[in-house]
């Protein structure tokens, strides 16, 4: 069994990150998944610029035997402003969704953000600031998997207006067919 670091939500200031990561025992094998749909992070920005990471355990019984996702896993950027006090992020996903879906994601402010999922691995990606502001969310599906995941966000300016939402969601319908492929 090996040491899996786990990132409290957000921080005051980089003091409180640095002596707030927590150690907790992790057996990959004995990973719990919860049932797809689901929410598998949630992460305030900080309040100042900086380097934070998160983790995202994830289930081997979600691979086809190609060891292909079979879910979509997409990361949203939420403005707090009027938006989040009205998401209920521990109640039913699909009301949770709806409501971060018709108020939209909204990504910082250009040259202020860049994300990355599993950084310095084979399938893992940067998205840099400017690429962000072409789409609503980003696509992580092809970078996730089994167990351990790192979700990196490095904010060159205070991102404490914004809270990041890795969610993942069963395959449309007509994708499982094209996935065996």
């Amino acid at each position: 069994m090996k040491d899996c670091l786990v990132h409290p939500e957000g921080g005051s200031d980089q003091e409180d990150m640095a002596n707030s990561t927590l150690r907790l025992p992790c057996d990959q094998a004995a990973v719990q998944q919860p049932p797809l749909p689901a929410i598998w992070s949630i992460h305030n920005g900080p309040d100042i610029p900086c380097i934070n990471e998160a983790i995202a355990m994830v289930s081997e019984d979600l691979f086809s035997a190609s060891g292909r996702l079979d879910a979509v896993a997409h990361i949203y950027c939420l403005s707090k402003g009027n938006l989040t006090p009205r998401i209920d992020f521990d109640g039913p996903f699909a009301e949770t969704f709806g409501a971060f879906q018709n108020a939209g994601s909204q990504w910082p402010q250009t040259g202020s953000l860049i994300v990355q999922v599993n950084p310095g691995f084979p399938h893992g990606k940067t998205w840099l600031p400017y690429e962000l502001e072409s789409s609503p969310f980003l696509d992580v599906t092809s970078c996730i998997v089994p167990g351990e995941n790192i979700l990196r966000w490095i904010s060159l300016s205070p991102m404490s207006d914004f809270v990041f939402v890795l969610c993942a969601s069963p395959l449309p319908l007509a994708e499982p067919a094209l996935k065996k492929l």
